[in-house]
């Protein structure tokens, strides 16, 4: 990432700004239960999934988030096809697919729709554009802010709008044989992602770094702490499956291996009537562990495939 760079004082440095690489703690989950329709449609049982971000200390104050939020996002339970006039088909929307991202604010009502922000449109961004590397990610730091604007005729009038509300990573950059200090911008991103089985997952990745920036040798500074932990959960559709169980994910502190047991848990969403998996063998399966020979198994960090049978 491009890092802008600091003298000790604050003053502007020459060059101002360099590509600093950094590293940051990401939470990815594969999609719940994929099957196959009795038409042959290949579907998952998820259409929604939510997660709350817990912040830590070092959360600035002065951030809308600092008292953490939900995020509640709809994704595409299946292929969109069009049909086209000589004949031949389009996918417009792809299975998987986020097609809506809400922001629920901390302290309010959940259960008033009135209180969930759809930030989709302004929390959209496009990554790699025109690439085969192109992908959507959604800045989930959005947030709702009101200001006071002077109209034409001298008049105020009150604006809402939905802002961007990064943080600044700081640390020291080598360069030159100095070490001026760098400030890089960043906010918690949710995107779709390829599992390490080539099935698919969501991946949020948060602004806690894992360790110190490429080139940052200052080990006297511990690095700061944004985000406590997330939980989160497959939501069901009130008929024919019920919310999961929560996954709590903590990220460790500085130095400390995540555990195994929390790198492993695995639940599955069941239908009240169930059908048989043809795809992944997950559907209806309810043991915590996953299988030995899943390939995703061992190097996915986290893995709330969540959901509880519905009663």
């Amino acid at each position: 990432m491009e890092g802008k760079l600091y003298g000790t004082e604050g003053e502007a440095w020459k060059p101002d700004s360099a590509e600093i690489t950094i590293h940051q703690y990401a939470v990815q989950w594969p999609a719940v239960n994929e099957y196959t329709d009795i038409d042959g449609t290949t579907r998952n049982f998820a259409e929604k999934y939510r997660f709350h971000v817990t912040p830590a200390a070092d959360m600035p104050a002065d951030d809308q988030n600092w008292k953490g939020y939900d995020i509640r996002f709809t994704v595409a339970p299946a292929d969109v096809v069009t049909e086209n006039d000589d004949g031949t088909q389009t996918i417009t929307t792809h299975r998987g697919d986020i097609l809506k991202v809400e922001k629920l604010p901390f302290g309010l009502d959940e259960n008033d729709p009135a209180n969930w922000l759809d930030i989709t449109k302004a929390a959209r961004n496009i990554a790699n554009e025109g690439t085969e590397d192109e992908y959507v990610w959604y800045d989930l730091s959005i947030v709702q802010v009101t200001r006071t604007v002077t109209n034409d005729d001298g008049t105020t009038s009150e604006v809402t709008e939905l802002v961007s509300q990064p943080i600044t990573l700081t640390g020291h950059h080598a360069i030159d044989n100095d070490n001026p200090s760098y400030r890089i911008k960043t906010v918690p991103a949710l995107r779709q992602a390829e599992m390490t089985d080539y099935s698919l997952g969501y991946r949020l990745t948060l602004p806690d770094m894992t360790q110190r920036a490429d080139g940052d040798n200052d080990e006297t500074r511990a690095l700061e702490k944004y985000t406590e932990k997330v939980t989160i959960w497959a939501v069901g559709n009130g008929e024919k499956t019920v919310d999961s169980e929560k996954l709590e994910v903590s990220l460790r502190t500085e130095g400390q291996a995540m555990t195994e047991d929390a790198a492993r848990p695995v639940f599955a969403m069941a239908e009240a009537d169930p059908r048989p998996a043809q795809s992944t063998g997950r559907a209806g399966e309810t043991d915590p562990t996953p299988p030995a020979n899943n390939p995703g198994a061992e190097d996915t960090p986290v893995t709330p495939e969540t959901a509880a049978p519905a009663a």
